[in-house]
């Protein structure tokens, strides 16, 4: 009996159909929020990183900047201090070039007032052995030697003047007698002027001539060296007090045995001899200028004598 507890199947065949099975369950799909909270983690954690490195580098630069402005800063105070020195430095070498003209210029005012200021020492000693005591009989009075053209037999020529020798001019005789630190030398009387009072010797020995002048001025010191009353070598000192054509006027002392001796410049340089004075007067000492003697005895050119 076909009842109605019997598996269903198809009528028609009478054959029961199997049963299919069940599918398995799939597995549940992984959820994708933890991949993308990863993605987004990842992400996350770079751009912190490069967050991080910015603001490293940022932070890098700033200090760089501010060490470059520092030493910009230091840089330009150290230009600063060192245009200050240069300035400074400037106006230091300014000041000693200030200083050192005002040295030269002291030097060469000192050099001036030297130059005007008479050394009477220095004087003597230039001219001291080149002046000689001469003697003719009972005239005494004194000479110099000159820078001229001398005799082959002869070392030295001596200038004086006439009325010192004289006595032996009119005796007829040329010996006369020269003597220089108390020794006597040998002379020879050559030639001599009368009317510009001028005398010429010779003399064996060597002595040093003077050098002339050069042409002075009213108020310039002048030192007379001579033989007065044989006091041989005494020295006096004065000014010209007036120049004139033929004689310089001083106010050195001179007395009896002064003429023929030379009247000297600051430098011991010869300007004239010394010939006369005014009588009765003292002040008034005249010499005849060095360009009369080179003209009347030498019959030089005389440029540049005194």
């Amino acid at each position: 009996m076909v009842g109605s507890d019997d598996a269903p199947g198809d009528a028609g065949s009478g054959v029961t159909a199997a049963a299919t099975p069940p599918r398995p369950p799939r597995p549940p799909r992984p959820s994708p929020r933890p991949r993308r909270r990863l993605r987004a983690m990842i992400r996350t954690f770079f751009l912190l990183a490069l967050t991080v490195v910015v603001v490293v580098q940022a932070v890098a630069l700033v200090e760089a900047y501010q060490r470059l402005d520092v030493q910009q800063r230091r840089l330009a105070t150290a230009e600063d201090r060192l245009a200050a020195l240069t300035d400074r430095a400037d106006r230091f070498a300014k000041r000693m070039n200030r200083a050192s003209d005002n040295v030269k210029q002291l030097e060469v005012e000192a050099n001036q007032r030297s130059d005007r200021e008479l050394n009477v020492g220095k004087v003597v000693d230039a001219a001291r052995d080149s002046v000689v005591t001469v003697e003719c009989g009972r005239a005494i009075g004194s000479g110099f030697a000159v820078d001229v053209d001398l005799r082959e037999d002869y070392q030295t020529g001596i200038l004086t003047n006439h009325h010192v020798i004289q006595e032996c001019v009119s005796a007829g005789g040329t010996d006369v007698s020269v003597r220089r630190s108390g020794d006597e030398l040998t002379a020879k009387l050559w030639a001599w002027d009368v009317e510009n009072d001028l005398a010429f010797i010779y003399l064996a020995e060597e002595l040093p001539p003077l050098t002339d002048a050069a042409i002075p001025e009213v108020g310039d010191p002048v030192v007379a060296i001579g033989s007065p009353y044989g006091l041989e070598g005494t020295v006096t000192t004065g000014v010209i007090s007036q120049v004139h054509d033929e004689w310089y006027q001083s106010d050195a002392a001179m007395n009896p045995g002064n003429s023929g001796g030379p009247l000297l410049d600051r430098h011991g340089a010869v300007l004239g001899i010394n010939s006369f004075k005014h009588r009765g007067s003292e002040g008034l000492n005249f010499a005849t200028r060095m360009r009369v003697a080179c003209e009347e005895m030498f019959s030089d050119p005389c440029d540049g004598s005194p």
